[in-house]
């Protein structure tokens, strides 16, 4: 929101624009040379601090003067860490709901402004969640230099400011925000526990967020975050706990995988909302990626199963989403199976198969079909456990295979029972034997 204030000094005519992110003074007429002054009102004078940058005996001024012609633009955040010490700042934001400043423009005090950032109101909502238990990895928000909660407290006992928990929280939210340093990183010492959904899982929580509604949102992605809200908003909060008493259960984007966030989410019926991350999960419901010689070349691909061309990995090392950088373990669980599947040169119906695997492969299974009366095979389905092999793995197997093309159904098993299944093309053909024959006279005694 914006107010405009018109002054009028004698023969100069300004406009005075505010708004939540910067303040710009405009000459309508008169004087191309004037001055404005911008003075915190509740702030004393010159304040000698020992502020968490390292240097000492910082001064901050409580007003600040800029010569100019015609226009004049400041940010709010800009004036707001220039006219005091950022604790005292974040603290007179909370308290009163907005900072007051006198502008005087040539000398002349004009008029009065308050300023109220647009992020106070987003962090004046509570944030303490703590996850009491449910299937994920706990994360922890790492150490923010410049919103540090212990600094933060010892600056208030230095000066006899004692003060609650939440409200330290607060501060330094927007302690963060003033020094753009708003993203919050999170990291989990825990191991991240696989699942293939969420049915039958409940989470528990301890909170002082009070709302109307609660839910529990699984997914790596902003937008899905954000559509998510918006849906449950719309339609008047369906699906919604209205208390904590008996958990939550996790939502997600219908078939959604992977290394996934899960974010606490407070709701009121005005549409105001808190949103914060609470631990990770691996929801392992990926088919494996099968590849074969049938369609790619054998050296595309690494021993492990990996094609040189494929861009996927184990894991992001993180992401982002609102106002948290989601840290993701190197040791995270690699759910992306990947399987690639050679026939090597043979002879007959005994076929030299090599696999080359990674991730989480468990099994290949290869049918064995009949199609000819070879009364020495039965019909069967041949199954190697891969996950204790090393890889590639060699093996033969008997088929019964003809001249042209024989398809045999393969299917690849991952270790949380995810299945992809293919057929394989084992081309056959007719080689002729041109070796030079030896005819023997059975009349000639070849030892004589």
């Amino acid at each position: 929101m914006q107010c405009f204030v018109s002054c009028n000094q004698n023969e100069n005519k300004f406009n005075i624009s505010v708004s939540n992110e910067s303040i710009e003074v405009t000459t309508i007429s008169g004087n191309k040379d004037n001055r404005i002054s911008l003075r915190r009102v509740n702030a004393p004078e010159i304040k000698n601090i020992n502020i968490i940058s390292g240097k000492t005996e910082d001064i901050y001024l409580n007003k600040l003067t800029y010569h100019f012609s015609e226009n004049f633009v400041i940010d709010v955040k800009e004036l707001l860490k220039s006219t005091g010490h950022p604790y005292d700042i974040a603290l007179e934001l909370i308290e009163s709901g907005n900072i007051c400043y006198e502008i005087s423009i040539n000398s002349t005090k004009d008029t009065l402004i308050y300023l109220t950032p647009m992020f106070v109101k987003e962090t004046t909502l509570p944030s303490s969640v703590s996850l009491v238990n449910g299937a994920c990895a706990k994360l922890l928000p790492l150490s923010n230099p410049m919103g540090d909660i212990i600094q933060i407290k010892e600056w208030l006992y230095d000066h006899k400011l004692h003060k609650s928990d939440s409200l330290v929280s607060k501060m330094s939210d927007i302690v963060a925000d003033l020094y753009d340093s708003s993203r919050i990183e999170y990291a989990t010492t825990e191991e991240i526990p696989i699942i293939k959904d969420f049915t039958n899982i409940i989470y528990k929580f301890i909170t002082d967020a009070r709302y109307d509604y609660y839910y529990l949102f699984a997914t790596s992605s902003q937008n899905e975050l954000d559509e998510f809200i918006k849906d449950v908003c719309i339609s008047n909060f369906e699906g919604g706990e209205k208390n904590l008493t008996r958990g939550l259960s996790c939502y997600r984007k219908k078939d959604k995988g992977g290394i996934l966030c899960l974010f606490f989410i407070g709701l009121n019926n005005d549409w105001s909302k808190f949103v914060t991350p609470v631990g990770l999960v691996a929801v392992d419901n990926i088919r494996p990626d099968v590849f074969s010689d049938n369609n790619f070349k054998t050296e595309m691909f690494r021993d492990d199963g990996s094609s040189i061309l494929n861009t996927k990995v184990k894991g992001t090392e993180s992401y982002q989403i609102d106002s948290a950088i989601i840290n993701i373990p190197s040791n995270a669980p690699n759910i992306d199976g990947q399987l690639f599947l050679i026939t090597k040169p043979f002879r007959g119906d005994h076929a030299n198969f090599e696999v080359r695997f990674g991730g989480d492969i468990k099994s290949i299974s290869i049918k064995r079909e009949i199609h000819r009366r070879k009364y020495t095979l039965k019909p069967e389905t041949k199954t190697i456990l891969l996950e204790n092999l090393a890889t590639p793995y060699y093996f033969t197997y008997e088929l019964d295979l003809g001249i042209g093309d024989n398809y045999i159904p393969i299917q690849v098993t991952d270790k949380m029972g995810n299945k992809t299944e293919f057929t394989y093309n084992i081309s056959m053909v007719s080689v002729e034997d041109n070796s030079p024959q030896i005819n023997i006279d059975n009349n000639i005694d070849i030892w004589n």
